[in-house]
């Protein structure tokens, strides 16, 4: 997947590929950044559920 600093940059050769090469292009970035969001959503929830799971741990005990 490209990094972050990448996904602003042009290719070099952008007006040289034809229409459906660009769209191909389109739609494999917006999946890579899909599944960038997705992945991090999951970590995210992961973490909450843990602190959820960590908390009520220490106020049953305490």
């Amino acid at each position: 997947m490209a990094s972050l600093r990448n996904l602003s940059r042009r290719d070099r050769r952008w007006g040289e590929d034809g229409p459906a090469a660009r769209r191909e292009q389109q739609r494999r970035r917006a999946r890579e950044v899909a599944a960038f969001l997705m992945s991090l959503l999951a970590a995210v929830a992961a973490g909450a559920v843990l602190a959820f799971r960590l908390s009520a741990t220490v106020l049953h005990q305490g």
